[in-house]
């Protein structure tokens, strides 16, 4: 019951809403691990077949940067961007993910960059330029 105890944090010391330490447990947060677990249990019955031990050490090397580059150190940064200039302006950013993400793998996988995409980029970037416009007001 020790946790019971515990003192409550005083109103000074408490994490603050504009505190960039305070969003890293949100929605977002959970519906990631949502997601993780989501994707481990319809992966479990496949996980006996793979020969783990067979798996070129690029493909752990993959891994690894996944996690840490494109997961970890980005929401880092986005966490950081929310404190600094609020959650509404923060949130333009997302306008922008898809049409880097197009480019990224146009440019360093070899997909092809058609009409459609070029048309859905635009899309994003307008509606990006849009929101900008209007918040500014």
């Amino acid at each position: 019951m020790a946790f019971l105890a515990r003192e409550r944090p005083r109103p000074d010391t408490a994490v603050s809403a504009q505190s960039p330490a305070a969003p890293a447990a949100g929605p977002r947060t959970y519906a990631t691990c949502a997601g993780a677990v989501l994707l481990g249990v319809l992966a479990a019955p496949d996980m006996a077949e793979v020969r783990w031990s067979e798996l070129p050490s690029g493909v752990w090397l993959n891994i690894v940067c996944l996690a840490i580059e494109a997961a970890a150190i980005a929401n880092l940064l986005y966490y950081r961007e929310v404190g600094t200039v609020g959650p509404a302006n923060a949130s333009l950013m997302m306008f922008t993910v898809p049409v880097v993400n197009t480019l990224c793998a146009t440019l360093l996988l070899g997909e092809s960059f058609g009409r459609m995409q070029g048309a859905g980029a635009a899309v994003l970037l307008a509606g990006a330029a849009l929101a900008a416009q209007s918040s500014s007001r």
